[in-house]
């Protein structure tokens, strides 16, 4: 009788390769009596008692509910810890990680992604149709943040970017970028601009121009800038920080009106809205030190309310001119 149980028993432990569970509806859980009736038969031909074929009739109990999560930028499974919220007075929570088997849709409340490491995400499955229809699909999309490594490779989170020297000796920034960042922009940023380690240089000149002040606070500056961008979810403003940054330089070598007043209302702007991206200290000091290089070369200094009119600079820029065509 053994091998005329075990082969039933198999199929149920692996049913769908572990894809697929049991329902729970009346229908299921008649299929589901009907195919494990407990009279067995003695032989092949033996089918007094109940007909074989009805053995095969588990299958309209199967449900697929196992639920997958898959990185949009790798196409890859990933491992995500989730947060169910169940029906009911009592609204019990289940911690699952994908790929998991979900409970009946028809008893799930909300679904959330409990997880720092990716973007957060939740399914209002009662509430929103769409979402409802989106967990029908049985697959999460998911983004990781950069900075993190999938569960898989850094299980106790011991190894992000927050945890490890960023550019150091012992972990290159090329080896530590390849990790958390996968935009090729971003790499020949950290290649190009930003602070590497001593090399021997082509010709004497290559070597003077690499340990000039200028070329050495522009690499500190856009290290700097690397990391920050990085931690903080924001590699899409490095072009504008070195924008900024070029701006603050001509405007201390040459300064100009018109490009003061845009620093000016940038950083007013910035000042007036609490989600601005830009970092607020960044645009002070850039501005500080514009002003602070036009008193060293004896401009005056603005007069009080002219300074966010932008008379003051407008009269330099004039002054300027005059002198230039006095030359």
């Amino acid at each position: 009788a053994s091998r005329v149980r075990a082969p039933p028993a198999r199929r149920l432990l692996f049913l769908g390769g572990g894809r697929l569970t049991l329902g729970t509806s009346k229908a299921a859980v008649a299929a589901l009596v009907t195919s494990l009736f407990p009279r067995f038969p003695l032989a092949p031909t033996d089918g007094r008692y109940h007909l074989q074929a009805l053995r095969h009739l588990y299958v309209l109990a199967a449900e697929a509910r196992c639920l997958e999560a898959v990185d949009v930028d790798t196409g890859e499974p990933a491992m995500i810890p989730l947060r169910l919220v169940l029906r009911g007075r009592e609204r019990r929570e289940l911690l699952l990680s994908t790929p998991c088997q979900l409970p009946p849709r028809n008893s799930i409340e909300s679904l959330t992604l409990a997880s720092p490491r990716y973007w957060g995400r939740s399914l209002l499955v009662r509430r929103r149709p769409d979402h409802a229809a989106a967990l029908r699909q049985r697959v999460l999309w998911v983004k990781r943040k950069t900075g993190h490594l999938p569960y898989k490779q850094d299980a106790h989170g011991l190894s992000s970017i927050f945890c490890r020297p960023f550019g150091s000796a012992a972990a290159p920034r090329e080896t530590s970028l390849s990790h958390f960042c996968s935009e090729p922009a971003i790499r020949a940023f950290a290649q190009h601009l930003c602070r590497r380690a001593a090399a021997p240089a082509a010709t004497p000149a290559a070597t003077a121009l690499t340990a000039s002040p200028d070329a050495v606070e522009l690499h500190t500056f856009c290290d700097r800038l690397l990391y920050e961008c990085l931690t903080q979810e924001k590699p899409d403003l490095v072009p504008a920080y070195l924008l900024l940054y070029h701006t603050a330089l001509r405007l201390q070598r040459n300064r100009c009106a018109v490009g003061m007043r845009s620093l000016r209302l940038l950083l007013a702007h910035a000042e007036a809205r609490d989600d601005e991206p830009l970092q607020r200290p960044f645009l002070r000091s850039l501005c500080h030190h514009v002003l602070r290089a036009a008193r060293d070369e004896g401009d005056p200094p603005p007069a009080p309310g002219a300074s966010r009119s932008g008379a003051h600079w407008l009269a330099i820029a004039a002054r300027r001119k005059q002198q230039a065509r006095a030359q």
